[in-house]
C-alpha cells in the first residue's frame, strides 16, 4: 500500500531522518485472518443470483435469435429462484452488522463510500427483481405487460445487479490490500456469477420440466443445455487458472504481500486450498465437460434423464461449496497493510 494510506496523519517533528525501508514489526510473519462468514455467504449468494438473472436474459435472446428452443416454460420458476437466492445473500449480510436495526444508516455516505453505493445498488436490484419475478405469476386487471416493458425491466435487474457486484469489488479494492485489487477481485466476483448461474439455470429448467408435459430434460439438453455445460467448463477453467496464478509469487525473491498470501494458502490454509481446487475441478470442469462431450462420444445412446439431472445437481452443489471455500480464502489469506513498526492486532 502507498505510504500515504498507512502512515498516521499526526506529524512528529524531528531532525533525524527516518529510514525509507521501514516495515511493520511482523512483516515477515503471515497468519490467517478472520473469515467473516456472513460476508462469504452474502458475496457468493448475491453473485449467484445476479448470474442466474444474466443467464436468463442472455439465453432468452440467443434462443430467440437462433430459433432453437425457448426458455418461456421455465421462466417463471427461474425468476423466482434467482430472486430468492439474492434475498438469502442480503439476509446473510445482516449477521455481519453489530446492530442490524441501524442498517438504514449505511446509505448516508452515498457520495463517498463504496459500501453505501453497494447497498443502494443491491436495494434497487432487490426491488426490480421482486417485480420482475412476480410478473409471470400475476395479471394486472385485464392488461398484459408488453414484451418491451418486460425486457426493459429484465435488463434493469441485470444492470443494478451488476452494478452491485462491481461496487462489491470496489469496497475491497479501496482497502489497498494487494490481494483485493480490482484487477483480481473483479474477474473473481464476475466469474463466480457465471460459474454458479449456469448450473442453477439448468437445474431450474429440469425442475420445471418435471411439471411440464411439453418439456423434457432431453429436449433442454438438446436445445441449449449441452452448450451451457461447455460454457460452464470453460468458465470454471479460466477462474481456477486465475486463482492459481497467486502461486507464481512463491518464485519471487522478495517477501511481497502476495507472496505471503501464497505462503499462507500452501501452508496453514493448504487444506482449504486443496478442497477449493478439488471442488472447482470436479463441479465446474469434469462433470459439465463430460455432459458436453458425451453425446459426441456415443450419439446412438444418449445419457438417461436421471443421470443428467443428478449430474447437474452434483455439479451445482460441489461448485457452490468450492466457491464458498474460495471466498473463505479470499478473507483468510489476505495480507493487510500496516503502519511501520506496528504488529498485527
Amino acid at each position: 500500500a502507498a505510504p500515504s494510506y498507512t502512515l498516521p496523519t499526526t506529524t512528529f517533528k524531528t531532525r533525524r531522518a527516518l529510514p525509507r525501508n521501514l516495515l511493520p514489526a511482523d512483516y515477515h510473519a503471515a497468519s490467517p485472518q478472520h473469515a467473516h462468514w456472513p460476508l462469504v455467504l452474502m458475496l457468493v449468494l448475491t453473485q449467484m443470483s445476479v448470474g442466474t438473472f444474466v443467464v436468463e436474459q442472455l439465453l432468452g435472446r440467443v434462443l430467440a435469435a437462433s430459433g432453437q428452443g425457448t426458455i418461456e416454460p421455465t421462466r417463471p420458476v427461474h425468476l423466482v429462484a434467482a430472486f430468492a437466492l439474492g434475498m438469502l445473500g442480503m439476509g446473510a449480510s445482516l449477521f455481519h452488522l453489530g446492530r442490524p436495526w441501524f442498517a438504514f444508516r449505511a446509505v448516508i455516505g452515498l457520495l463517498t463510500s463504496w459500501l453505501s453505493r453497494e447497498i443502494v445498488c443491491f436495494g434497487a436490484f432487490a426491488g426490480l427483481a421482486s417485480l420482475y419475478a412476480a410478473l409471470p405469476w400475476i395479471s394486472v386487471g385485464n392488461m398484459e405487460i408488453s414484451s418491451g416493458a418486460n425486457d426493459l425491466l429484465g435488463w434493469g435487474v441485470v444492470a443494478t445487479g451488476m452494478a452491485g457486484v462491481l461496487c462489491s469489488v470496489m469496497v475491497y479494492d479501496s482497502t489497498r490490500r494487494p490481494l483485493w485489487h480490482w484487477s483480481r477481485t473483479g474477474p473473481r466476483f464476475l466469474l463466480t456469477g457465471a460459474l454458479l448461474g449456469i448450473p442453477t439455470s439448468l437445474l431450474i429448467a429440469f425442475v420445471a420440466a418435471a411439471f411440464t408435459e411439453s418439456l423434457t430434460v432431453q429436449q433442454i439438453m438438446r436445445d441449449y443445455g449441452r452448450n451451457l455445460c461447455g460454457v460452464l467448463a470453460l468458465v470454471a477453467t479460466v477462474k481456477l487458472l486465475s486463482e492459481a496464478s497467486i502461486f507464481t509469487h512463491l518464485l519471487s525473491r522478495r517477501l511481497t504481500p502476495l507472496k505471503r498470501t501464497a505462503v499462507l494458502a500452501t501452508g496453514e490454509l493448504s487444506r482449504w486450498t486443496s478442497h477449493r481446487f478439488l471442488c472447482g475441478v470436479m463441479g465446474g470442469v469434469a462433470i459439465p465437460g463430460f455432459l458436453f462431450v458425451a453425446p459426441r462420444l456415443d450419439p446412438q445412446q444418449p445419457l438417461s434423464t436421471q443421470f443428467v439431472a443428478a449430474a447437474v445437481v452434483v455439479s451445482l452443489l460441489i461448485s457452490f461449496v468450492g466457491e464458498v471455500f474460495e471466498r473463505y480464502l479470499f478473507f483468510s489469506a489476505v495480507i493487510a497493510p500496516k503502519m511501520p513498526g506496528t504488529p498485527a492486532a
